[in-house]
């Protein structure tokens, strides 16, 4: 108290405390969790090196960080903590804003690196570099391959497909066909175009879509979350462009995945039948539901067309049956 009176002229202020300790204080601390949270290693160095520039202590800085993220996990694995388990390095309202943005097993890899890095300091040649190879180890994951990296990055995913947070990569889009050499003949379909091999599950039939009743699949999706189990459940939201978008043929319920990996996970049997069971009780008739791939369900109807197209021009090979 008597360094911050002396520094402040008399009067003592959390700034002054901050300065005369070489500590980053809530703000700073809050906004450099922030970075790390959002794997931003661009703006996580440029504060840093800004906080460094003002004189702060790297080992208060990191101490700080490490702090927060011991608070942030007690908040998350103690729902309901009270005040007297925090530390109060951040405000009640950035550890709100801080909290959903984590996962438990990121905020351990985030301590365990602060501790492993504050340990190496007192044989340390320059403690700002490596304060700077912490923060990039803890803006990027993907850099680093060991246990703890790779169960945090596990941690993120399973946390974010429990939530419905989860929007499937777009595939890219198709090159344009090549004109046709010929105008009056239709070109003799590939390889692309067999029948699938035996064993192999062929797409979805063309055919025009049925309607299907308002609300039916944010009610479809509430029942099914309620009895499947992760990762299957983790693929079932209400999102615009969610990884299933779901379609009624007759009596057959589509799912249709946007990527193979969904595909696979939600094709299961055993997902299926809860999908049926649900939909035929919303829909009140018996339907069979069915897991397809976004590109076949796509292109079926092309290929279909292709070669009634093809067989039409070369009626002298082929007869086509009305």
């Amino acid at each position: 108290l008597d360094q911050c009176a002396t520094a402040g002229n008399g009067k003592v202020t959390a700034e002054t405390v901050y300065e005369c300790l070489g500590i980053a204080g809530q703000q700073k601390t809050g906004e450099l969790m922030a970075a790390v949270a959002g794997q931003d290693t661009k703006a996580a160095l440029e504060l840093f090196d800004r906080l460094y520039a003002d004189g702060k202590d790297v080992a208060a800085l990191l101490d700080e960080l490490c702090t927060l993220a011991r608070d942030l996990l007690v908040l998350k694995t103690a729902k309901g903590a009270g005040a007297s388990l925090l530390s109060g390095v951040c405000s009640d309202r950035e550890l709100k804003e801080l909290e959903p943005r984590l996962s438990a097993g990121e905020l351990v890899r985030i301590i365990r690196t602060i501790q492993n890095t504050a340990a190496g300091f007192s044989r340390s040649s320059s403690r700002r570099m490596d304060g700077e190879l912490c923060l990039i180890d803890l803006c990027a994951p993907g850099l680093n391959l060991d246990g703890q990296a790779l169960n945090a990055r596990l941690s993120r995913l399973e946390e974010r497909l429990e939530s419905g947070d989860f929007v499937s990569a777009r595939a890219p889009a198709d090159p344009a066909p090549a004109p046709p050499e010929e105008e009056d003949r239709a070109p003799f379909p590939d390889d692309n175009d067999a029948p699938p091999a035996e064993g192999a599950e062929a797409p979805a039939p063309p055919g025009k879509d049925d309607q299907l009743p308002a609300g039916f699949w944010t009610d479809l999706v509430g029942r099914v979350r309620e009895e499947l189990k992760m990762p299957a459940k983790g693929f079932f939201a209400v999102t615009p462009n969610g990884p299933i978008q779901c379609r009624l043929r007759g009596d057959r319920l589509l799912l249709v995945c946007g990527s193979k990996f969904t595909q696979d996970v939600v094709g299961d049997r055993a997902v299926l039948d809860v999908v049926s069971r649900k939909a035929s009780s919303i829909l009140q008739r018996k339907v069979t539901a069915k897991a397809v791939n976004k590109d076949h369900q796509a292109s079926a109807g092309d290929h279909f067309d292709q070669l009634l197209t093809f067989g039409q021009s070369h009626r002298d090979i082929i007869k086509i049956k009305e």
